[in-house]
């Protein structure tokens, strides 16, 4: 490719993998084959790149104690060769990055869902991708080196005690004291280079850049990856014997351990959820080589040739995951919302009704807590969608009769529900006095009540015209909402407030035959704001906090059905909200 060196890539019985880097635009690509006793022979060919400059991106860091001398452990000759200094780390963890990106990217691709990947935070600076362009200027991927206030001992001493929520709170301080505040997501990898091992244990395991804004790993085995795109191959092929001399049946190889590394990253940096599938990272060395060495972990030859079905894989639900991800977003996709789009679900008779304005994309099915299947709805996400039950149970294995049945629904906005109890769920329905028959109740939109939280039910009245709604909200947070009917008859939901609160009226146009349709409410611990949504499409401004909450949720009966009231609960405000419809 022009502009850059030319690198060589092994042939194994016809077949080649190669690392190439992209540059906005058209890329000619020249490939010139070479062997003894054949005839050499080239060909080219173009690949346009188009950078994601508008999606968030992933950003790298190397986190040190502030008494650390940026050293990390390194054994054998690489460490007179490469060293162990800060800046072999940063290449390192630069280069395992792009590994990630293109095994993510081709995963996507392989999965059917485009060509799309998230991105790297990009600086102009000295290119490291190559050892052959020492000082060259390039747009690379920024490594932030970051100080903790804690000391090298302190963060060895939580390590050992394997204390992954004090370790996590370590470094999300310095991370957050490095960045500063925001109030946009930021998705950032840390590798906490004076923690030894790979700080795969509870606190941490779990958790990643991409799923929850911060992804962390140790440094072990940091050594044995590779520096630039020269040392791909050597480094997953490399049979240097590592030993244990605590225990000799766990020695390795150099590859061994580059490939167990490079796993570790992907699971601390890009995991969209905690593992539900196999992903079997110890064969991501695969992807970069077409011939895998003999394997001294598992005492077995490797493979003498490695096709794509011999690769490990991101799961099929996992990639469901990435495809709406705003990391992922392409051009052409929606924007994503401003809050994460939270389906609701509501009950019916055969089963319940899950709607989310942004599309529903991913159920997946537990029964008894173990996980069973998947329904996806990619190619277009379902605004509203019936699960019946009876189609659920058919997804279970013969030997699940009768199971409690778990659902977890996710929307294309990022939004994402649990129905703890698919049949329980069903039964959420009030009857009516006096043979009026029944009302159902959707799931709750906040549901964090405290012991002094009262509950309480509001049937709106349906032989009386709704006129309007008074609104008691401070702000933070909604203190009630009073209905108000023709014949000044009202109904109180929550209570009036404080002397302090504020009262909003919001008035329907019931001449014309505007009706109320549903509620848009904003919820954290409570309901922040809530938006008031009518039959003529009318919509009100958020009354609360018009900046709070972390969900929002459109609470709107499915269709063919009419809001009958509202119920949830309240103390100093509401603490849970539902609509009753019918």
């Amino acid at each position: 490719m022009d502009g850059y060196p030319v690198t060589q890539w092994p042939i194994t019985d016809g077949y080649f993998k190669a690392l190439v880097r992209l540059d906005p635009g058209p890329n000619k690509l020249r490939f010139e084959y070479t062997a003894p006793k054949i005839p050499a022979f080239s060909t080219s060919m173009t690949v346009h790149m188009l950078p994601l400059a508008a999606s968030p991106p992933l950003q790298l860091a190397i986190l040190l104690g502030k008494d650390s001398t940026g050293k990390y452990e390194c054994h054998g000759e690489r460490k007179e060769h490469d060293g162990n200094s800060t800046e072999t780390a940063l290449k390192k963890l630069r280069m395992a990055a792009y590994l990630s990106q293109a095994f993510t990217g081709e995963q996507m691709y392989r999965a059917r869902l485009g060509r799309r990947c998230f991105r790297l935070e990009e600086e102009w600076g000295p290119d490291t991708l190559s050892n052959r362009t020492a000082g060259t200027m390039r747009n690379i991927a920024k490594v932030h080196v970051i100080r903790s206030e804690s000391t090298v001992e302190e963060i060895r001493s939580l390590e050992k005690s394997q204390d992954g929520k004090g370790l996590r709170k370590v470094v999300q301080k310095a991370v957050s004291s490095y960045f500063g505040a925001t109030t946009a997501m930021r998705y950032v990898a840390v590798v906490v280079l004076d923690a030894r091992g790979d700080l795969q244990f509870k606190g941490i395991s779990g958790h990643s850049a991409l799923c929850d804004g911060l992804g962390i790993t140790g440094s072990l085995s940091l050594f044995t990856l590779p520096s630039c795109i020269e040392e791909v191959c050597p480094s997953f092929i490399d049979c240097t014997r590592i030993s244990n001399s605590s225990d000799p049946s766990a020695s390795e190889f150099f590859w061994e351990a580059a490939t167990a590394a490079l796993g570790n990253m992907m699971e601390a940096f890009l995991s969209p959820q905690t593992p539900i599938e196999p992903r079997n990272f110890v064969k991501v060395n695969r992807t970069f080589v077409t011939k895998e060495p003999y394997s001294l972990r598992a005492k077995s030859a490797g493979l003498r040739l490695s096709l794509p079905q011999e690769e490990c894989t991101w799961p099929r639900v996992d990639c469901l995951r990435f495809r709406y991800h705003p990391c992922f977003r392409l051009p052409p996709d929606p924007m994503p919302p401003a809050l994460p789009d939270a389906p609701q679900v509501y009950a019916v008779d055969t089963g319940i009704v899950v709607c989310a304005n942004s599309g529903i994309s991913l159920v997946l099915i537990y029964a008894d807590g173990v996980y069973c299947d998947f329904l996806e709805y990619t190619s277009k996400p379902e605004r509203e969608l019936l699960l019946q039950e009876d189609f659920i149970r058919s997804k279970l294995p013969s030997d699940k009769s009768t199971p409690v049945i778990k659902l977890n629904i996710f929307s294309a906005g990022q939004g994402e529900t649990t129905v703890e109890d698919l049949h329980a769920t069903r039964g959420l329905k009030i009857q009516l006095p006096k043979g009026h028959g029944t009302v159902y109740k959707s799931a709750p939109s906040c549901h964090t009540a405290d012991g002094n939280s009262e509950a309480q039910e509001v049937l709106l009245l349906a032989d009386k015209t709704l006129l309007g709604i008074r609104i008691f909200h401070n702000s933070n947070a909604l203190e009630g909402l009073e209905f108000q009917y023709d014949d000044q008859v009202t109904q109180l939901f929550g209570h009036k407030g404080s002397d302090t609160a504020t009262v909003s009226e919001y008035p329907l146009e019931a001449r014309k035959g505007e009706t109320l349709m549903g509620f848009c409410v904003r919820t954290g611990k409570v309901v922040d704001g809530i938006e008031i949504l009518t039959s003529f499409g009318r919509r009100s401004s958020i009354f609360g906090n018009p900046q709070g909450g972390a969900m929002s949720n459109t609470l709107v009966p499915p269709r063919g059905r009419s809001i009958a009231g509202v119920a949830g609960t309240y103390s100093n405000c509401v603490d849970g909200f539902s609509i009753l419809y019918k």
